[in-house]
């Protein structure tokens, strides 16, 4: 009897029907769409002031979320940029420091921030801190024992003043008191978001 051969590819060769589903079985994955925001809300003029709306799209380490990841669209992912970076440039919530004054160890000042023009920001906290421009500290061990190290902007008093409501005018008068040992070169004032720990304004005045 003649030996029956299959052609390449025949019936005889293929695979049979458990076997084809062997051969392809894969994990599926399902992705669900990402819309953009802005279109869903019909959001066309991203205000740079909208604190909390920005926020959303400002990653832990300051860098803006990429549209692949947040699902925002090319215009308004291009408009969110320009928002973004208009707000790190311009302050956000005015700031003053006056009526500063110092008796020994004692530092008085006055706070005052205005409501910002159309901010949603909600509430945040308002912190004042007292610096120096420079300081040294002396190695005491390890391979730099005995060497001097030069340090700037050293914080020496932080206190958190209070909860503001950045859509109200506010006004503080803080009193603190400079550890012995500091030059307190500088006054510090500035808000911060209590959530993302951002920091909305600061200002600074020399002592």
């Amino acid at each position: 009897m003649a030996e029956s051969r299959g052609r390449p590819g025949s019936a005889a060769q293929r695979p049979t029907g458990g076997d084809k589903a062997v051969a392809t079985q894969k994990k599926q994955y399902f992705r669900r769409k990402k819309v953009c925001r802005f279109c869903v809300e019909k959001i066309d003029d991203i205000n740079y002031k909208d604190v909390k709306l920005l926020h959303a799209f400002v990653a832990e380490r300051g860098k803006i979320i990429p549209r692949r990841i947040s699902g925002v669209c090319a215009p308004h992912q291009r408009r969110l940029t320009d928002a973004i970076k208009k707000a790190i440039r311009e302050q956000k919530i005015p700031i003053a420091i006056s009526k500063v004054s110092r008796n020994g160890n004692q530092v008085t000042t006055h706070i005052e921030l205005r409501a910002g023009q159309n901010l949603k920001g909600g509430l945040s906290v308002l912190f004042v801190a007292i610096a120096d421009n420079k300081a040294e500290s002396q190695v005491a061990r390890g391979e730099n024992a005995g060497r001097s190290l030069a340090h700037v902007a050293v914080m020496r008093v932080l206190k958190p003043v209070g909860t503001i409501d950045l859509d109200s005018a506010t006004a503080r008068d803080v009193t603190l008191s400079v550890p012995s040992g500091t030059n307190g070169s500088r006054l510090v004032a500035f808000v911060q978001d209590p959530k993302s720990g951002h920091v909305l304004a600061v200002a600074v005045q020399k002592l």
